[in-house]
Order: C-alpha cells, then sequence, then structure tokens
C-alpha cells in the first residue's frame, strides 16, 4: 500500500512536469510569428546560419591575421565554432561584443566583436529585404527576415531547457521510491518522445554551452539516452553527435574497444548514421 501511494505521488508530479514542459514550449514564440515547435525550428535554423557564419568569418579572421601582431590566428575548431555559435544565439551579439562581459566566455574578445559586427551587419541587410541570398563556407543560405531575427534567444530558451533538466534529474535521481534503471528508463522515454527532432537537436547544441554541459557531465545523453532517432541531416555543422558521444561513451565508461563503442552509439543513437569510429 505505501509503495502504491508512493508511486502515485511520483507519478503525479512527473505528469505535471510533463505538463508544463509542454505548456513550456507553447510559449517560446519568434517575431511575434513562429510559436512553439515552429519557434524552435527558427530558431535552430538560426543556430545553423550562425555557426557557417562564425566558421566563414574565423576563416577570413585566420587569413588576415597572418603576419600581423595584433591579430592572431585562432584555433578554433567544429566543438568552439559551436559554442560560439551558441553565444550569440543565446545572448545576442549586442551583450557578446561588449567587452565588459565578452571575456567571460574564454575566447578572443576582439575576434568576437569583429564576428558580432558581422551579424549585425547581417541583421540590418534583412531589415531592408524580405529576403536574401547568403554563402557562407560555401553553403548556400536563403534567410527570410522576420521581426526579431538573429538577436538574442536566451530569454526564450532558458527556462525552456531548465525545466526539461530538472524533469530528467528528477526521473533519475528520486529516491521516495525502489526504481529500477530500467523503470526510470520507461519514464524518460516518455518525455523524450515530448520532443520533436529540432528539439532534440537544439538540445544537442545547447549542451555545449556551460550552461548546458551538466547534460554531458550526468549521463543524460549516453546513459539514459535523451536524444534519440534525430536524422543526420540535421548535423550537417557543428560536432556530430556520434563523435562527441564516442568521446563520452571513452571518459566516462572506460571502453577503449572500437567495435564496443560503435555498438553502445548504435543503441544510444538509433537511427543516427554513426560511421565515423
Amino acid at each position: 500500500m505505501r509503495k502504491d501511494i508512493e508511486k502515485e505521488r511520483f507519478e503525479n508530479k512527473f505528469y505535471e512536469m510533463l505538463r508544463l514542459q509542454r505548456e513550456n514550449l507553447k510559449e517560446i514564440e519568434v517575431g511575434e510569428k513562429y510559436f512553439g515547435r515552429q519557434a524552435i525550428l527558427r530558431i535552430f535554423e538560426e543556430l545553423r546560419l550562425l555557426y557557417f557564419l562564425t566558421k566563414d568569418h574565423l576563416e577570413s579572421w585566420n587569413k588576415t591575421a597572418v603576419g600581423k601582431i595584433a591579430a592572431k590566428p585562432l584555433d578554433y575548431r567544429s566543438k568552439e565554432i559551436t559554442e560560439i555559435a551558441y553565444i550569440f544565439l543565446f545572448y545576442g551579439a549586442e551583450n557578446v561584443m561588449d567587452k565588459s562581459k565578452s571575456l567571460r566566455f574564454g575566447y578572443s574578445s576582439d575576434f568576437l566583436v569583429s564576428c558580432g559586427t558581422q551579424i549585425i551587419t547581417l541583421r540590418n541587410e534583412l531589415r531592408r529585404h524580405e529576403r536574401i541570398n547568403k554563402s557562407y563556407t560555401g553553403t548556400l543560405f536563403k534567410i527570410t527576415n522576420y521581426p526579431n531575427i538573429l538577436t538574442e534567444q536566451g530569454s526564450k530558451l532558458a527556462h525552456y531547457f531548465r525545466h526539461l533538466f530538472q524533469a530528467v534529474t528528477y526521473v533519475t535521481t528520486y529516491k521516495g521510491l525502489s526504481l529500477s534503471e530500467k523503470e526510470r528508463y520507461s519514464y524518460l522515454k516518455i518525455l523524450r518522445a515530448q520532443l520533436s527532432n529540432h528539439e532534440q537537436s537544439l538540445l544537442y547544441f545547447n549542451a555545449f554551452h556551460k550552461q548546458g554541459k551538466y547534460w554531458f557531465s550526468q549521463g543524460f545523453f549516453t546513459k539514459w539516452k535523451m536524444i534519440k532517432n534525430i536524422p543526420f541531416y540535421l548535423h550537417d555543422f557543428g560536432v556530430p553527435p556520434e563523435e562527441k558521444l564516442s568521446e563520452e561513451i571513452k571518459k566516462k565508461e572506460g571502453i577503449e574497444n572500437e567495435e564496443v563503442i560503435q555498438m553502445r552509439l548504435t543503441e544510444i543513437l538509433d537511427g543516427m548514421i554513426v560511421d565515423v569510429i
């Protein structure tokens, strides 16, 4: 009887958190035009654009920095470019360019200011046209203008991701009921099923920023598989999930055998292309 009461208490809170997660999604809006999952889609597209813009600007920066004392070439790889793009998405170019704040990001403040200036220039150009075409590192973007494009999205995303993190933490750490890992995972599958492909993809890239790093450190992607069955074409930029998660498997599970890692990746991602090992 006591176990039944405790299970009911656990499930009541879990399903309430599930309801609040749906409500949080509905409240996300972009440009007073897109809401919920459509807003998430636009935010994801902005992140993809920012990644290629940042990568393109880095290549130009390093070419012009050769032989100059004031500007040194920067050895930023996909991981760093991903985080820089997410920083611009989350905080907005103006806040990132503020040198009193930019130092805390751990990247060259001069580069952040230079890249932010290019983002603002693009945004101003978009305000004069309904749509424009741009190419960054050979990738073509057909960008349609809408209100507040390429401005900070952190105020919309912070609460959404924070509550999602709390829901996962609640299930994985609940002490009042003796739940097996299999039972805990069954609840997390219900939670994950609420997330669209773009929500899962954005969640993955959010974890590269320092505020989202605990998604990796707590094993929420590897042990608890909170991203799964994401179409591979959504990851044509940044660090591919199979690459990052194989790194996490080696680090957290101490696995070095490549065949075993391949099996774990297939188990975790199920349906994503995993051919990097």
